[in-house]
């Protein structure tokens, strides 16, 4: 019983973290702008990948919590 209460705690916070992350890179993302500079296109590729990357631990968290919440 504690095992599954613990792996709900580290689901929420994990999605919670993880949404957090996302919107901090959109917020970054558009107080940079757009630039057409290498070093900022790398930059803006780079911050591409991390959200890409956060989108989906945010939705396998979701589900996990939402599989959580079911049981």
């Amino acid at each position: 019983m504690a095992a599954v209460t613990a792996l709900g705690i580290a689901a929420r916070w994990l999605h919670l973290a993880a949404g957090l992350g996302l919107v901090g890179l959109v917020t970054a993302t558009l107080l940079a702008g757009r630039s057409d500079r290498p070093t900022a296109r790398a930059w803006e590729a780079r911050v591409l990948r991390w959200a890409r990357g956060l989108v989906g631990l945010v939705l396998l968290s979701g589900v996990i919590v939402l599989a959580h919440q079911a049981t």
